[in-house]
């Protein structure tokens, strides 16, 4: 019920109350039932009074409650549509990259352009990182909300207790919960879509820099026909490799104690070694 309607309600009592000191006739003195009479009426009338105090309190605390209910929503609008331009600015720095890459390699086919890519790869990997951080802290200062309107919702719900018919509001409560829980899920899946794209870029700069290794190595096979000079050329393509290796990702996976930098061990390169072993097999 519409709490402006009980007030209505008690109001419409108060005028039509059985006994009134105003209107009373003074030249008519009461007996002592009459006494008691309007003793009981005048108790009625005081908590009739209270009730309708309640009931308009009640009224103020159920609009406050509306009011940070629309706050709390125009909030969760522009979280997603922050989303929304974020996923696009996400979509154009990959579409972006995707060109630099191409034009990488048809330009250079160098071991000092292997390492380039690394260190840009790096750097758009930690502030890709860096954005994931700040969507996570977006995240629990939504979760912070969320456990505001937990407790604004549980206050209500005693509150209440004293009035059955608020089956208006608790629509509202479900609503917005309903909603606060549609905006965890699309939020979640957000972050698992960027998760992808990021293993699907750094799969392919994988791929890219093996690819240019397979041609380096086609090109020694082709060039020179001595084994023993390209024995040479092999090494020293690994012996490259490896410095990359080591100065670009295994190094500085080694400095963070979160990596698995445990796993990396100080054995140097044997290709050469693994071929020769084959071949006398």
């Amino acid at each position: 019920m519409d709490p402006n309607n009980i007030v209505c309600i008690v109001e419409k009592s108060q005028e039509f109350q059985i006994f009134n000191p105003q209107n009373s006739n003074s030249s008519i003195m009461p007996n002592q039932k009459d006494q008691e009479l309007m003793n009981t009426i005048y108790f009625l009338q005081s908590e009739l009074n209270e009730i309708k105090a309640n009931y308009q309190q009640l009224f103020k605390d159920f609009q406050l409650y509306h009011q940070r209910s629309e706050e709390l929503l125009s909030k969760q609008s522009q979280y997603l549509l922050k989303d929304q331009q974020l996923q696009s600015d996400y979509k154009d720095q990959i579409k972006s990259l995707q060109n630099e890459i191409d034009q990488l390699v048809q330009r250079n086919k160098e071991t000092l352009i292997i390492k380039n890519e690394n260190v840009k790869l790096l750097e758009k990997l930690q502030n890709q990182q860096e954005q994931i951080d700040k969507l996570q802290t977006e995240r629990d200062n939504l979760q912070d909300l969320n456990k505001n309107l937990q407790e604004m919702i549980e206050q209500r719900r005693n509150a209440d207790q004293a009035e059955s018919k608020n089956q208006e509001l608790n629509q509202i409560i479900q609503n917005l919960e309903e909603a606060l829980e549609k905006s965890k899920k699309d939020y979640d899946f957000l972050l698992l879509q960027m998760k992808e794209e990021k293993e699907q870029e750094i799969k392919f700069h994988l791929e890219s820099i093996a690819k240019q290794i397979i041609e380096k190595l086609n090109k020694i096979n082709n060039q020179h026909q001595n084994w023993d000079q390209q024995k040479i050329l092999r090494k020293q393509l690994a012996q490259d490799l490896f410095e990359i290796f080591n100065q670009n990702l295994r190094l500085p996976l080694k400095t963070q104690d979160l990596t698995f930098r445990h796993e990396f061990q100080d054995n140097k390169i044997n290709g050469f070694d693994e071929i020769q072993k084959k071949k006398i097999q």
